[in-house]
């Protein structure tokens, strides 16, 4: 990987246990926070005492660090999932690090960093059981508005290639918009955008407040590419060959690509 065009910043970060499935990531637009996903964290049961099971549950947490110094540290506790939910399968914070949104197997879940703690704004986003364990979300910059993409979500049954993303204010809780997208990936916001890249990795972006779509970027279609990650004005995507793409956030047009890995 050449020094020029990525260098480490400060420590690596573990997951607090081996196979805790660390590494759903969200960093904020400055790059100072991160939030990270760990969604088959083990965890105690936290239902009737009745119907308590023998063993732990994969409840899944996310764990947010800040940069200090080079150095990333904790803030606040960790975000625990409620028993078995998987909670933290997909994870995104808002362009100040301040709003973190996690995917659980049947719930989503948005948090406020108030006074360092996780405080939850308002209740859980509910659906029945693995409605969202295979969705991914992006909050808006101003964590107001959050959008889920689906894979293959047609009311309440599952169908190859007939996804959606959708839009909650979380204001009020009701529906924003709500657009046809297959998508395996996980979503990103940069600014008044979210960004997806589809089932044919056609990268998109949208308007938070409607859901139009703003520009669409085919040059990478079938390249097998990863999620989209904002950083500052740019959008980044990897793809199967080792490169990594920058797209101007704006207007999707190449700004920048660079080979780090293969031969």
């Amino acid at each position: 990987m050449p020094s020029s065009f990525f260098t480490q910043i400060g420590n690596d970060i573990y997951g607090e246990v081996a196979e805790d499935f660390s590494g759903k990531v969200s960093i904020s637009s400055d790059g100072s926070v991160v939030a990270i996903g760990s969604p088959r964290h083990l965890g105690p049961y936290d239902g009737p005492a009745e119907t308590r099971p023998i063993s732990l549950g994969t409840n899944g947490h996310v764990r947010i660090f800040q940069n200090v110094n080079n150095t990333w540290i904790q803030v606040g506790s960790d975000i625990d999932g409620k028993w078995a939910s998987g909670a933290g399968s997909s994870v995104s914070l808002s362009s100040d690090g301040s709003v973190v949104a996690l995917v659980a197997w049947n719930y989503i879940g948005i948090y406020k960093n108030v006074n360092n703690t996780w405080t939850q704004i308002g209740s859980d986003i509910n659906g029945e059981i693995d409605d969202f364990g295979s969705k991914s979300l992006s909050l808006s910059s101003d964590g107001s508005v959050v959008a889920i993409g689906s894979p293959s979500f047609r009311g309440n049954q599952y169908a190859s290639y007939q996804g959606n993303i959708s839009a909650i204010n979380l204001r009020d809780g009701r529906p924003a918009w709500q657009e046809e997208l297959s998508t395996f990936k996980d979503l990103t916001s940069n600014g008044n955008r979210i960004v997806a890249v589809d089932s044919k990795d056609i990268v998109k972006a949208f308007g938070t407040a409607t859901g139009a779509l703003i520009w669409e970027q085919e040059d990478l279609k079938l390249r097998n590419l990863t999620s989209p990650a904002s950083i500052s004005n740019l959008i980044v995507v990897g793809d199967l060959e080792g490169y990594v793409h920058l797209l101007n956030a704006q207007n999707g047009n190449f700004e920048e690509r660079e080979k780090i890995s293969g031969d």
